[in-house]
């Protein structure tokens, strides 16, 4: 009797062990600085470019740029809904292919400097953008997504057949 109590007993806690939910839960509480992705920066560059993000007008902006010739320019800069920044800055003709605070170095002043709200309109937006990275307006088609600080969602196309 006493070893069919503890063969039940071993049961019973090997059921209770397997049975624990160890995945991680939907939405956690994230209490870390955001960092920056795609990088090996350190905390005193992550803080510096945080500080500069929250200068900007937008938590969002992701520029794509396509040209005939085959060139084309990428941007992209997002603080996601956990804090980290992703940044990404590819410009084909300059020959810039950079991730990470490097990217975020290359862009910063250009999108400061950046003249758009979400009340412009998309030939204002573009024309803006289009100075600002001086692009030429032969692209065969532009995608911008912009989301602005107050939650405001706005994308621009220009496609040219």
């Amino acid at each position: 009797m006493n070893k069919f109590f503890s063969i039940v007993f071993m049961l019973g806690f090997a059921l209770v062990a397997c049975a624990q939910d160890n995945t991680a839960p939907d939405n956690p509480t994230i209490n870390e600085e955001p960092r920056i992705d795609n990088t090996n920066d350190s905390n005193e560059e992550n803080n510096e470019i945080t500080e500069k993000i929250d200068e900007l007008p937008f938590n969002k902006f992701e520029l794509d740029v396509d040209y005939d010739d085959k060139f084309d320019v990428e941007v992209e800069l997002e603080r996601n809904p956990s804090g980290n920044i992703d940044v990404e800055y590819r410009d084909e003709r300059k020959g810039v292919d950079e991730r990470g605070g490097e990217a975020f170095h290359l862009l910063y002043e250009k999108l400061k400097n950046l003249d758009i709200d979400q009340n412009l309109t998309d030939d204002e937006v573009i024309a803006n953008v289009l100075q600002t990275f001086e692009l030429n307006r032969d692209y065969t088609e532009l995608d911008l997504v912009i989301v602005f600080n107050d939650g405001t969602r706005r994308e621009y196309i220009d496609e040219k057949k």
